[in-house]
């Protein structure tokens, strides 16, 4: 192989690299990724960025993802989702993810996750819980 297709597949794979969807993994220093900040013993703060070519479902699955992690890691079976502005539980909103995405910007999705053993969940509360060890199966 000669000099010259040895650069042009160095350039191609380079030019293939960068525009690439962020694969999952923790947040790197250009910022994309997912992060967490613990906010009490069974609360975290949970984010995923993503480039401008990955796609609403995509950080949305990711950051779930790291939901279910951290859940087991805990030692934990659920994980709630929080409302940010009442630390109530809510629906995980799937709204967002059927919008048209332009691919112009990077997407950051962040929530609020209570972590809970099924005991410790009430009749309602198990209808919006998310077993944690389901979740990373699919």
């Amino acid at each position: 192989m000669s000099y010259r297709n040895i650069s042009f597949s160095f350039l191609f794979i380079t030019f293939f690299i960068a525009g690439c969807a962020t694969s999952y993994h923790p947040e790197n220093r250009r910022g994309y990724g997912f992060s967490e900040k613990q906010l009490s013993e069974q609360s975290y703060l949970v984010s995923f960025s993503g480039n401008s070519r990955t796609s609403p479902t995509d950080v949305q699955h990711m950051l779930l993802r790291r939901c279910a992690e951290l859940t087991i890691q805990n030692g934990y079976s659920y994980f709630l989702i929080l409302d940010k502005d009442s630390d109530t539980v809510t629906d995980v909103t799937y709204s967002e993810i059927s919008k048209v995405h332009d691919h112009s910007e990077s997407i950051t999705k962040f929530v609020q996750i209570y972590l809970a053993h099924e005991n410790d969940i009430s009749p309602d509360g198990r209808k919006k819980a998310i077993n944690a060890g389901i979740f990373l199966r699919r």
